[in-house]
């Protein structure tokens, strides 16, 4: 079996650094979210760029889709979260309320909520069959920069600059609890084990991973030499990926506790990753305005890779600036 992961496409065509990127669940769509203001939406078989969205007046920070893929949803700097059309790349709504940047916005599952986080501190519940804002979420006292629904819908959890990752309850519109034990700014947020755990990254070098109903920190991630922007679970909750400013996208298995991570070096920051359902493709920027797509399929702990011989031969990319978090 081989020991890496295997890049299989690039695309190109975003004239800015690209911020985010998404899957759909079947694999047929691939997101990405650009300092250009745009979204586009790509064919993964054939590396097509089928749409682009335009209306963002800023930069897009953020993206998702939807499970059945007909929805596209993106944050941007210009403090507005927007729905798309994956058929036309129309925009269908644009929701306004944040006084700040929208650093993240995340699709349930059963596709009734919006959620986003923004730079106001805030976390903002839409409901979309009304596009109304039902619950504005306050606790944090610093940036939102990663919200995430459970897989039953029921959770939705928070990242934030104050070094704490919040868990929120959908049906109540109540807070739950709180994660603390990072000693740095909360980027990135995931849950494993259908809800039953959590991962987050931080910029203090490690990720966590908490057990949800005890807020316990079983078990810490470290390795990566600068701030961990992203984190994504594989779906048969084997595989953690973790993604940071050292150039860097770390792959950890969750089932071997002293394990080392497979390394994969990249031409800048990595502020995305993200797996698709059936955990056989991984996307991630790369700090620069291509964003890529990974075939996991030969996935083994351990070991070191770089990408292809001729993404690697490529000038070396400025890190992706991620939004500044302001106080």
């Amino acid at each position: 079996m081989a020991d890496e992961v295997r890049e299989i496409r690039v695309f190109e065509g975003h004239a800015g650094v690209v911020e985010a990127v998404a899957l759909s669940a079947d694999g047929k769509w691939f997101l990405s979210g650009s300092h250009d203001m745009t979204v586009r939406l790509w064919s993964p078989e054939t590396g097509d760029c089928v749409h682009t969205c335009e209306g963002h007046l800023e930069d897009v920070n953020t993206v998702a889709l939807s499970r059945d893929g007909s929805l596209l949803a993106s944050g941007s700097d210009d403090a507005t979260v927007r729905l798309w059309s994956s058929s036309t790349g129309r925009e269908l709504h644009k929701f306004t309320g944040h006084s700040g940047a929208v650093y993240s916005v995340a699709l349930s599952i059963d596709g009734k909520w919006l959620a986003s986080g923004s730079e106001d501190c805030t976390v903002r519940l839409w409901n979309l069959t009304t596009n109304e804002c039902v619950h504005t979420f306050e606790g944090h006292s610093d940036s939102v920069t990663a919200v995430v629904f459970s897989a039953d819908c029921a959770l939705l959890a928070s990242a934030s600059c104050d070094k704490t990752v919040r868990l929120w309850d959908v049906a109540s519109k109540s807070f739950l609890r709180a994660y603390e034990g990072h000693q740095g700014e909360v980027w990135a947020v995931a849950f494993a084990k259908s809800g039953a755990l959590l991962v987050s990254g931080s910029s203090d070098e490690t990720v966590h991973l908490w057990d949800v109903a005890s807020c316990a920190c079983l078990r810490t991630f470290a390795g990566h030499s600068g701030t961990i922007y992203s984190v994504a679970v594989s779906p048969d909750d084997k595989w953690l990926v973790s993604g940071g400013e050292d150039a860097t996208m770390r792959l950890w298995d969750l089932e071997a506790a002293n394990c080392k991570p497979t390394i994969y070096e990249c031409q800048g920051s990595v502020g995305s990753v993200t797996f698709s359902s059936d955990g056989r493709l991984l996307a991630s920027n790369n700090g620069d305005n291509k964003p890529l797509l990974w075939d996991t399929t030969s996935l083994k702990c351990g070991g070191e890779a770089k990408p292809k011989a001729e993404t690697a031969a490529e000038p070396a990319a400025e890190p992706a600036a991620k939004p500044a978090a302001k106080p």
